[in-house]
Parts: C-alpha cells; sequence; structure tokens
C-alpha cells in the first residue's frame, strides 16, 4: 500500500467538495503504473485531464449538491479539518453515470 496526506478540504462550485491527498513521489510512481497499465488496454481512450502529470491527487466526500449545500458543507469541512493519513490499498478505473467499474488493481 502507498501512505497518503490528506492535506485539505476543498471544493468545486457548485457541488463537489473533496480532501486533497498530497502528491508524493510513492504516489506519483503509483499513478505512472497504473497509467502504463490502463493505457495497454484495447478500446480506452484516457482524457487528457487524467494523463500522470495532469493528475489531481483527491477523494471526492460529496458531488451532487445544491449550491447552499455545497457552500455550508465546505465551510463546516475548512473549518474543521485537521491533517490525517491513510493509504492505498487498491486503484480501479470507471465510466459513465452510474459508474461502470472496468478494472480494478491491488497497490502493492
Amino acid at each position: 500500500p502507498v501512505p497518503l496526506v490528506f492535506t485539505a478540504c476543498g471544493g468545486e462550485i457548485p457541488n463537489v467538495i473533496y480532501v486533497k491527498v498530497k502528491l508524493t513521489e510513492e504516489l506519483k510512481s503509483q499513478i505512472e503504473l497504473i497509467y502504463n497499465e490502463i493505457s495497454k488496454i484495447a478500446d480506452i481512450k484516457i482524457n487528457p485531464h487524467y494523463l500522470p502529470e495532469n493528475i489531481f491527487p483527491h477523494v471526492t466526500l460529496a458531488k451532487t449538491l445544491d449550491r447552499n449545500a455545497q457552500t455550508l458543507g465546505l465551510a463546516y469541512g475548512q473549518k474543521n479539518f485537521s491533517l490525517f493519513s491513510g493509504r492505498l490499498n487498491e486503484a480501479g478505473l470507471s465510466c459513465g453515470k452510474p459508474p461502470v467499474h472496468l478494472v480494478r488493481f491491488k497497490v502493492e
């Protein structure tokens, strides 16, 4: 597993709240390994937004909030946030809404 450090609560107006993950060299290497494996899969076209050099490591907490709920939730998250750690054990690729899981990777 790859150690993770969660550094801040953020959001994208009007409806997303996320927790940002520090991009360490170990996480960056794992992202590149996963990208290399995904790029070998036939019929998979990767949006440039998700190329390793463009990645924004985060965990989405909410993504369908109305503007008021997002404003309240983000204010609460930013006021009460403190650093914490975790680990990346598994990663995957999905597409569509609702998401269809295409592949999963165990992180060693």
